[in-house]
């Protein structure tokens, strides 16, 4: 089973922000009926209970049409939440009680009601808004503004910390600049900020405090190499923490790793990830598309990430025709 590749909408928004160079299309297995694989659903993101996993369907199905839906790792019938397209939304994260889902549509934040699918627009910035995560506490929205016009105020773009208390928005500024990067990722235990950001010698992650008062290199990539596709990594049993990513140069295939909070080499993670797969809350799994055997329709499995060539991959969608 091998995973569809990156659609090509995201590398406009991550060359945009982070000068991203393009990531190769992964192939997939063909089908044993001869039409290749069709896909249909995407991973999107892990809700706080491990088990309730939303994913973005491209395509209209028995269950509805296009659009981020609900299901429970086990149950077969999804619920239609938002609606969405083979462009948008690809980023966004549940809240820490499950109760909100934050993603980007169209270049703006949007806040979904998960109980009632209700969609509310906080704010609007004509800058853009992307790469959305909630902040410790759910009290804020962390993103990243995605470009700034000409004679406009430095703070216009770069990471922004939206209160939803006061309805009152900022930029994280960090060694005196406003910091700019993109693939936002919050650490749920202390609130610090993993991004892909742009220096002096390349693309590099950096590690910041919500105050922004304090800026950390966790990993600083070669010249003509890039990093993208940030997922925080929590392993509660072992206690550790650190950032999952993609790293790679053109031509050459990227790979997956671990960059370790303390910022030491990088971790060779033996499965890899694609820009779409997700990390569990509890570290142990990942989101993934695939097909399975005998299909052609691309849908979500969830693998082991400790050993994701032994046990198995469970099936979490169906695709079924309209």
């Amino acid at each position: 089973m091998r995973r569809a590749g990156r659609a090509a909408a995201v590398l406009v928004v991550a060359v945009t922000i982070g000068g991203c160079a393009p990531k190769p299309t992964e192939p997939v297995v063909s089908a044993p009926s001869g039409r290749g694989p069709y896909t249909s659903d995407y991973p999107f993101a892990w809700a706080p209970d491990g088990q309730t996993v939303a994913f973005r369907r491209v395509v209209r199905s028995s269950a509805g049409p296009q659009g981020i839906y609900l299901v429970r790792i086990g149950e077969r019938v999804p619920r239609f939440l938002f609606t969405a397209n083979i462009l948008w939304p690809q980023h966004g994260a549940f809240s820490s009680d499950g109760r909100r889902l934050v993603l980007s549509y169209r270049l703006q934040i949007l806040v979904i009601d998960v109980a009632s699918g209700v969609a509310s627009n906080p704010f609007y910035t004509s800058n853009g808004a992307d790469f959305p995560a909630w902040a410790r506490g759910d009290s804020a929205i962390i993103y990243a503004r995605v470009f700034a016009s000409a004679g406009q105020p430095a703070d216009s773009f770069g990471i922004h910390i939206f209160s939803l208390a006061d309805r009152t928005d900022r930029a994280l500024i960090a060694e005196g600049q406003v910091l700019v990067g993109s693939y936002l990722c919050v650490s749920p235990t202390d609130g610090r900020i993993a991004l892909q950001n742009v220096g002096p010698t390349g693309q590099r992650i950096l590690l910041a405090d919500p105050a922004g008062f304090k800026l950390q290199t966790l990993f600083q990539a070669p010249p003509l190499h890039y990093v993208a596709d940030l997922q925080w990594y929590s392993d509660p049993v072992r206690g550790r923490s650190a950032v999952a990513l993609s790293y790679g140069t053109v031509p050459e295939p990227y790979a997956s790793y671990l960059a370790d909070l303390t910022g030491g080499p990088l971790e060779f993670v033996p499965d890899l990830l694609g820009p779409f797969d997700r990390i569990s809350p509890d570290g142990k799994r990942f989101l993934t598309s695939g097909v399975a055997a005998g299909d052609s329709v691309v849908n979500v499995f969830v693998r082991d990430l400790a050993d994701p060539f032994g046990r198995p991959p469970v099936q979490v969608t169906w695709w079924n025709p309209p």
